[in-house]
């Protein structure tokens, strides 16, 4: 499931329509979503969803989150809502440098419905991409306000070294991303 539902204030205009490498960063992200063969990429939109669905590639599903304002937490309660699986992959639309390799990972993780498995980057700090398993449906569906899942992680949380996904927040984030 890749969160793109933000409005973007920081990066001034639509930054899932900025380009990285030559394709909209949202469409490069779903691109290595789907590389997974994973039962289904559910994209949530939101803010300025009649420019963004345009430019995704077939084969996701789209969900409209109308709570966008809200943040991260209603995209999540919206997206967990058209799960239909034993695990879901929480990805952020404005990691354009997510893998394939690294959401396989986390999946290959995952024990048990109930488990979760979270990116830990190189600092120890664990965060998304991160998979939770059936169990924590009905946590990521109470989740509220801005916070998005990472209040979910504990002790028993499965850790799956990457490198720093950075999020893009700025076009500046972007330039130092080379996109």
């Amino acid at each position: 499931m890749v969160l793109a539902a933000g409005e973007s204030k920081r990066f001034g205009s639509p930054k899932q329509l900025a380009l990285f490498h030559g394709q909209p960063m949202l469409s490069h992200v779903c691109a290595e979503c789907l590389k997974t063969v994973a039962e289904a990429v559910i994209v949530v939109v939101g803010a300025s969803a009649e420019r963004i669905v345009p430019v995704l590639p077939s084969g996701v599903s789209v969900v409209t989150n109308e709570a966008w304002p809200e943040g991260m937490a209603g995209s999540i309660r919206a997206g967990v809502e058209r799960v239909n699986s034993e695990a879901v992959v929480l990805v952020l639309g404005d990691q354009p440098m997510v893998t394939e390799a690294q959401m396989v990972s986390l999946v290959r993780a995952l024990g048990s419905p109930a488990d979760v498995a979270a990116s830990q980057y190189p600092d120890g700090s664990l965060g998304v991409p991160a998979t939770f398993g059936r169990n924590h449906f009905a946590a990521l569906q109470s989740l509220q306000g801005s916070s998005g899942a990472k209040g979910l992680f504990n002790e028993a949380t499965k850790r799956v070294p990457c490198h720093e996904i950075a999020d893009v927040d700025t076009p500046g984030d972007l330039i130092e991303l080379g996109g």
